[in-house]
């Protein structure tokens, strides 16, 4: 759990957070994101994060940052009982593999695969070894 996360999971600082995104405009870019101009990029690309705020609107991507960072899905991963492919990037900065193994752990019937030349958008940089890994599994 990062320092962030525990702040924001303190529910007055989050109805704070809440009402504050609240007040922000809705509007965001009608077509959609040409990803294919970010492949090789890194995991914290600027330009590609700003291209994902401009298409999904600033009040819809805080939003959705801040419920991400709230959410606990400890014990509902516990729950699950299918199988479950869990993929990481061997060169993921926002998963590293520590946490990738931390998570599949949790979940009865996982495998895990690392495509370790790819970062945490492995569908951009590398979808055919994405793919591969799914038809592998599947």
């Amino acid at each position: 759990d990062s320092r962030l996360a525990r702040f924001v999971r303190n529910s007055f600082i989050f109805t704070i957070i809440s009402t504050c995104i609240s007040f922000l405009p809705s509007w965001h870019k009608a077509d959609y994101a040409d990803h294919r101009k970010f492949i090789g990029t890194t995991d914290y690309n600027w330009e590609r994060i700003g291209s994902d705020i401009v298409h999904t609107g600033l009040r819809s991507y805080l939003a959705l940052f801040f419920e991400f960072l709230r959410f606990d899905g400890t014990e509902l991963v516990k729950k699950i009982n299918i199988p479950v492919l869990v993929v990481g990037g061997g060169k993921d900065t926002v998963f590293p593999r520590k946490i990738t193994l931390d998570l599949a752990s949790q979940i009865k019937n996982s495998t895990t695969v690392f495509i370790e030349e790819t970062n945490h958008i492995s569908l951009i940089n590398h979808p055919q070894k994405a793919c591969e890994a799914v038809g592998k599994f599947i």
